[in-house]
């Protein structure tokens, strides 16, 4: 070994000297290597499907101490390579070099060291590799449509199966249901459950206004929604008619044909929880805005829908056999068999929700959100009844979808790879101004660049402190740098042979 690499160093000073002197093969040969390594460990780093259950599983890099081995592992590098190199030098030696040499010589330095720093990218490569090939575009897109067609039968929440919930068949999209009591006039069609909850359907009219000219007054207050009508303008939606869909109703008690949330969609999870206590729940999200059907939605809703109306016990009870499959093989914690799940949840009568599923394991260890002064609705104290011992951690289901989605589309070269290249510039500049010149001339330019950018920050403080009217802050700084540094290059260039060998090379 020790003769192979003398002969090709012998090779390399007698035809390549400056990869010789620079130590560029040998360098390379020794970061490649590492960085296959790291490659593997990015590989492996996210095997476990526990693993993918975590916050921002992306960032394993950070979390795992990978960012650790790699920095040191990057300054041992460096240091090796300085050792190696500084025991030869040209220019001390008053060898004769060429202008392009001096190139050729910083674009060594700078290649070494980007390659001794950048072991992050080939982690990051190692776990997208990993993830493109375990869960590919057609299984994770299968995984997805499974958890969302399983989701009705998740069974959380007893609020997300209430009627007012029910956006199926596609008119209950037009209308609105109202649902509190003083505001439900019974001299027309309503709905009443066994659990006292009344649900009045409304269509509804529109009003446009444009938000930045006219005054919004308070008969706005009354609207049920409001979106977005383009610059400046709002539309509002108003109730109109009372509408009489009991025809259309499977129900009134909490109902799996109520359902109308997806589990899984770019990334968000539209579930609730386990907060089924909460009379006050807002069935169409946070404020008035109101809610978007997507195609997937809509799609979903229908499957589900015309899987009730079928009524083929074998094909749901196929359904959630094919989830807990899904669920095993990312490791969610559940307590359920197949068998257990669908005793629970098939009701053919109107398919009514008669046992509730927690979303976490031990869940009376959370307590009860509500004072054990309150007093309960019907509608919570059925739930209380109808919670059981099973549970299903389909949170961390749902984190795990995030994270390959966040992997797969993370473009982490472009993320990193400007302070990688910066990083690796201004370090072989460094190295290279003492090579050429001494540490002295590097040490008074630093204290002399430090002092530069005080100066900068004090003019640029007096100058804003003292302008009047609108400024671009980071231009003035950025610009008053830039002539500054031009003054000093030009004075140099221009003035080089009447300074001292120490101030010009600063």
């Amino acid at each position: 070994m020790n003769n192979f690499i003398n002969k090709t160093n012998q090779y390399l000073l007698e035809r390549y000297p400056i990869i010789w002197n620079t130590k560029l093969l040998w360098m390379l040969a020794i970061a490649i290597g590492l960085h296959l390594l790291f490659f593997i460990y990015g590989f492996l780093s996210l095997s476990n499907p526990e693993s993918l259950q975590g916050y921002r599983a992306e960032d394993i890099f950070f979390k795992s101490g990978g960012i650790f081995i790699s920095i040191i592992m990057s300054i041992l590098m460096i240091v090796f390579w300085l050792i190696m190199m500084f025991k030869n030098n040209a220019f001390k030696s008053f060898y004769p070099t060429r202008a392009w040499d001096l190139v050729k010589q910083f674009g060594a330095y700078f290649l070494i060291i980007f390659i001794s720093i950048s072991f992050y990218f080939s982690f990051q490569t190692g776990l997208k590799t990993y993830i493109d090939q375990t869960y590919n575009d057609e299984r994770f897109e299968k995984d997805i449509e499974t958890a969302n067609r399983a989701a009705m039968f998740f069974s959380h929440n007893v609020f997300d199966y209430k009627l007012n919930n029910k956006i199926y068949p596609s008119k209950f999209q037009e209308f609105y249901c109202e649902t509190i009591d003083d505001l439900i006039d019974e001299s027309k069609p309503f709905i009443k459950s066994s659990f006292d909850n009344k649900h009045q359907f409304y269509t509804l009219k529109t009003l446009t206004r444009d938000t930045y000219s006219e005054y919004i007054d308070s008969i706005y207050d009354a609207s049920v929604f409001n979106e977005s009508a383009g610059v400046n303008l709002k539309k509002y939606f108003f109730k109109d008619e009372v509408v009489d869909v009991s025809g259309d109703i499977e129900t009134a008690q909490p109902s799996y044909y109520h359902y109308s949330s997806v589990f899984y969609q770019d990334g968000i999870s539209n579930y609730s929880g386990d907060s089924y206590y909460d009379e006050g729940y807002n069935d169409y999200g946070y404020g008035k805005n109101k809610p978007q059907i997507s195609e997937l939605k809509s799609r979903t809703i229908k499957q589900n829908h015309d899987l009730l109306n079928r009524n083929d016990p074998k094909e749901i009870k196929s359904l959630l056999t094919e989830f807990l499959d899904l669920a095993n093989t990312y490791k969610i914690k559940h307590n359920l068999t197949d068998d257990e799940w669908f005793n629970a949840v098939y009701h053919p009568q109107d398919f009514k929700v008669k046992t509730l599923i927690n979303s976490r394991d031990h869940i009376n260890t959370y307590g009860r959100i509500y004072d054990e002064d309150d007093k309960l609705t019907p509608l919570q104290i059925y739930a209380e009844d109808i919670n059981s011992d099973f549970y299903i951690r389909t949170e961390n289901l749902t984190q795990s979808f995030g994270n390959i989605k966040d992997i797969k589309e993370n473009n982490f070269i472009e993320v990193g790879i400007h302070i990688m290249l910066w990083l690796s510039f201004f370090i072989a500049l460094l190295i290279f101004a003492f090579r050429i010149t001494g540490l002295k001339s590097v040490l008074f330019s630093i204290i002399a660049a430090g002092l530069l950018g005080i100066v900068v920050g004090l003019i640029s403080i007096f100058s804003l402190m003292n302008s009047s009217g609108y400024s671009n802050d980071e231009y003035f700084v950025m610009y008053l740098a830039l002539f500054i540094g031009t003054m000093i290059l030009l004075g140099t260039i221009l003035w080089m042979p009447k300074m001292s060998k120490l101030i010009s090379s600063i």
